[in-house]
């Protein structure tokens, strides 16, 4: 039997420098410098952060070998502090840090779930219950549009597709008018990746819309009335 590969420590050491530049570099140097105002203090905030970075990770790494249980963070703060720390520290992690990706693996999970052969739903509804909880005023304006686009045009296919691509504009633009309770960058992204799995999941009622043969809402009963 053949072992599987494992990873060694330039790979690991690339992918540590990788998730760095493109989650730190690429996405956050552009705000960075709008507030800071100039280069050498955006590389002083780098120089900085990486210090703070290098302490953390000598600290879990020797909380990992004191106490070599799974856990991470919660664990760790809750032994060596105290319960209520780790608590806080979790929650704050929840929803200041993972929100908005795991909102975008729920309408994964949804979608493509692992015990049904990768065959699930739309991701429609499960993105209004994921994404309601973090931009609740960018989501009722999103779902809006839906309801505008099926009272006139009666596709419900077209109307979700629209409206779930429009929940990235007003998380933006609510999130430059302060009207969030957290940064709008992440859920914008996680609701642009939505935005490409539920069109992904539409392709075929919107082919059916360009081809004249999808179905309307309140076709079937007009027929049924003539």
């Amino acid at each position: 039997m053949r072992n599987s590969p494992s990873l060694g420590l330039y790979t690991l050491i690339a992918l540590v420098i990788g998730n760095m530049l493109g989650a730190g570099v690429f996405t956050t140097s552009g705000f960075a410098l709008a507030d800071l105002g100039s280069p050498v203090y955006v590389l002083l905030a780098w120089f900085v952060g990486g210090l703070l970075a290098l302490c953390g990770a000598v600290s879990y790494g020797a909380l990992s070998r004191l106490m070599p249980v799974s856990g991470g963070e919660y664990f760790f703060l809750s032994r060596a502090v105290h319960p209520l720390v780790g608590f806080v520290a979790g929650w704050i992690s929840l929803w200041a840090g993972f929100t908005a990706a795991i909102a975008f693996a729920a309408v994964v999970g949804h979608v493509f779930p692992v015990f049904l052969g990768f065959r699930g739903g739309k991701g429609v509804a499960t993105a209004l219950g994921a994404f309601i909880a973090l931009a609740p005023i960018a989501t009722v304006s999103s779902a809006a549009v839906f309801i505008l686009l099926v009272v006139w045009k009666r596709y419900v296919s077209l109307a979700s597709v629209i409206a779930v691509g429009t929940f990235p504009l007003w998380a933006y633009t609510f999130g430059q008018l302060g009207w969030m309770t957290m940064s709008w960058l992440p859920v914008g992204i996680a609701g642009v990746a939505t935005a490409v799995v539920v069109l992904t999941r539409h392709r075929a009622n919107l082919h059916r819309i360009r081809a004249g043969t999808e179905s309307r809402i309140g076709e079937n009963l007009e027929v049924e009335e003539r």
